[in-house]
């Protein structure tokens, strides 16, 4: 039969035999809470049926014992909710950073201008517009094949200060690992206070 504290819910699995037919007075062993526990055939009409069950303790009549302490039935303890969302939250962060590290050249622009074959030449103005036109060679830094479709001008003065940017479309073509290909562009209408221009391949 089973009993169970009326105090804190504890389940006990009870041979009746240790009840006797005219119940007995019990503690629980895990908050000692005293009561008298029924008889098995009182205590069938008060409790619904249980299914049948293999019981893990049980506690049969002792001599001259007034009283049991009766061991409560073990709770399995699964992992806490928090520490599962934690382990999962630990994981997802390490795939991202081993993502991150084996696919580094992907996200981190591996294309480059060769600062020495770099050339700006500076033509005529036309309709009081300044025309340069820039020419150089990409190099591929990363260790996959990448193109370019984007060159991003800085125009600086004799100072250092920006004076304006430009955004022109190229093609290169695919450039494998370690190559180069070669760029050429007109700007039709660069700042005339510029003396250096700085490069960048995207």
């Amino acid at each position: 039969m089973q009993l169970t504290c009326p105090n804190c819910s504890a389940r006990y699995l009870v041979d009746p035999a240790a009840i006797g037919p005219s119940g007995r007075t019990v503690q629980c062993f895990r908050c000692s809470h005293k009561w008298h526990a029924p008889a098995a055939e009182a205590a069938a009409d008060i409790l619904p049926p249980q299914p049948p069950s293999v019981p893990d303790v049980i506690i049969r009549p002792q001599n001259g014992a007034a009283t049991a302490a009766l061991p409560a039935i073990p709770v399995e303890q699964g992992m806490p909710g928090w520490l599962k969302a934690t382990i999962g939250l630990l994981v997802l962060v390490a795939l991202v950073a081993a993502g991150g590290y084996f696919f580094r050249d992907t996200f981190i622009a591996s294309l480059v201008i060769d600062q020495q074959s770099a050339k700006i030449d500076r033509l005529a103005d036309v309709d009081g517009k300044t025309v340069i036109v820039i020419s150089g060679d990409i190099v591929n830094t990363g260790r996959s094949e990448a193109s370019a479709s984007r060159l991003h001008l800085m125009f600086r003065d004799a100072q250092g200060n920006l004076v304006a940017a430009r955004a022109i479309d190229i093609a290169t073509g695919q450039i494998p690992p370690n190559g180069r290909s070669n760029f050429q562009a007109r700007i039709d209408d660069a700042p005339a206070a510029s003396v250096r221009v700085d490069l960048a391949a995207e």
